[in-house]
């Protein structure tokens, strides 16, 4: 696959199960977030691998923070076993005079993304979700991450549990303007 077949065929793949990346893929997947665009190299970012019982340990962190009265608690368990494996990406936002916390928290969002194209082009699926948990500061503090840190995404990563089809390329006319 060319680079270029990986960026339109990549899609996200939202039902995934074992095998999780190894090892080995799981350096490489890391190695491609470490790649982003980053304005000054402040490298404002962190990445909380979570697998094994650390998805049990997830799965109760994020039960305790929701309001349970508004909120479905016994889907809110299930969330993490979505997927064997889940990275969380969180800024570590660095004081920079040239350097806003806009293009830091960017930054970070670009680690997302590399990621999931490395898990795809490696044969994985993989699915960015966010959803009010990720702004919730009591799982913000369970998975240590600062107050004045924000929680980018949960990349959930592992083997499509079905042979997706490349979904066609989305029509990209009505979403550019040229200037000539």
């Amino acid at each position: 696959m060319t680079s270029i077949e990986l960026l339109l065929q990549r899609q996200s793949t939202p039902l995934l199960t074992t095998p999780k990346p190894s090892p080995k893929d799981l350096e490489q997947i890391l190695a491609a977030g470490m790649r982003v665009p980053d304005h000054a190299c402040l490298q404002p970012w962190h990445y909380t691998v979570i697998t094994g019982e650390g998805l049990q340990r997830l799965s109760d962190l994020l039960v305790e923070s929701s309001d349970s009265q508004s909120v479905n608690v016994e889907k809110i368990a299930k969330m993490p076993f979505r997927a064997p494996m889940i990275i969380v990406v969180s800024t570590k936002f660095v004081q920079h005079n040239k350097v806003p916390k806009q293009e830091q928290l960017i930054t970070a969002g670009c680690g997302v993304h590399a990621m999931q194209m490395a898990a795809f082009a490696l044969g994985y699926g993989a699915m960015w979700r966010t959803g009010s948990l990720a702004y919730n500061t009591k799982v913000k503090q369970g998975i240590a991450i600062k107050e004045h840190d924000e929680i980018v995404g949960f990349l959930y990563i592992g083997t499509p549990c079905k042979q997706s089809q490349v979904k066609p390329t989305k029509d990209y006319r009505n979403k550019v303007t040229y200037w000539k």
